[in-house]
């Protein structure tokens, strides 16, 4: 007995669910029952059926729901609820457990599961579209898979390949060393610019100085050539006054002199005349 079965015969027995006539007399497949009917496949095309891709063996999406008949009462309706949750559990651990091992099996759960469903006029159109979406990417996962172990390697590709790797390796470190040698001439050039920039900035300084230093310049010879006027003046009124003092000069000279002589003569007298 597999998973898929155990999972049918797993559904609620506690109580007896009221079946109307027109259900009950529906053709019930051999081995199944009204909690747990079996899928039953077609042996007429069966051979077709497992030539194709096993997604297709997937039940078709689910009807929109049907009416519930008048006869169901909210005691039926409860207890259908417990049997749907409990059929979509059961199917969902069949999935994601990992007892279920290939496509097909989950396949067959699956429609096992959806046979109970619309069995019991459930409204999975949600569940079936997870359910189907689970099966069908495990399906393009196995694809890949077996595409992958399919693929093979010749040995000349191969060799390319490692030729590619190694001469990709080789330019990757040569392109470290280049990339090495750029940063130590970018730093070098960022020292030099920042060399650049501050001898700009002392040159900007050293301009604005030597404008500074130009009107000083200029205020200082206009100064000089006013000394120099007054200088000349100056010297010409010194020679002036020089000449002048040297007249005076020999003006009190020829005075002292006469001065002598009258004291001399002075004295002379003074002495004649104490004499006589």
């Amino acid at each position: 007995m597999d998973d898929c079965e155990r999972g049918g015969r797993g559904l609620p027995q506690k109580q007896q669910i009221a079946v109307p006539a027109e259900v009950s007399s529906m053709a019930i497949p051999l081995g199944s029952s009204i909690n747990t009917p079996l899928l039953i496949i077609d042996e007429e095309h069966k051979d077709e059926k497992i030539n194709l891709n096993p997604l297709s063996l997937l039940s078709p999406p689910p009807n929109p729901r049907r009416q519930i008949n008048d006869f169901s009462s909210s005691h039926i309706n409860e207890e259908s609820k417990t049997i749907i949750s409990h059929v979509k559990s059961v199917l969902v651990f069949q999935l994601t457990s990992g007892s279920t091992k290939n496509i097909e099996a989950m396949i067959k759960c699956a429609n096992n599961a959806f046979f109970n469903l619309d069995f019991l006029e459930a409204d999975y159109s949600s569940f079936y579209n997870n359910a189907r979406d689970f099966i069908v990417y495990h399906y393009d996962l196995l694809t890949a898979k077996r595409q992958r172990e399919m693929q093979s390697f010749p040995v000349e590709l191969k060799t390319r390949y490692e030729n590619a790797i190694t001469c990709a390796n080789d330019l990757k470190d040569e392109i470290f060393q280049t990339q090495g040698h750029i940063a130590m001439v970018m730093k070098k050039k960022e020292s030099l610019e920042r060399q650049i920039v501050d001898a700009m900035e002392l040159i900007g300084k050293l301009k604005e100085c030597v404008a500074v230093l130009k009107q000083e310049e200029g205020a200082l010879k206009y100064e000089e050539q006013k000394c120099v006027a007054a200088y000349e003046i100056a010297n010409q009124e010194v020679q002036t006054i020089c000449n002048q003092a040297e007249a005076a000069k020999n003006i009190l000279r020829e005075i002292d002199q006469r001065e002598n002589a009258a004291l001399n003569g002075i004295e002379s007298a003074f002495r004649r005349l104490k004499s006589i």
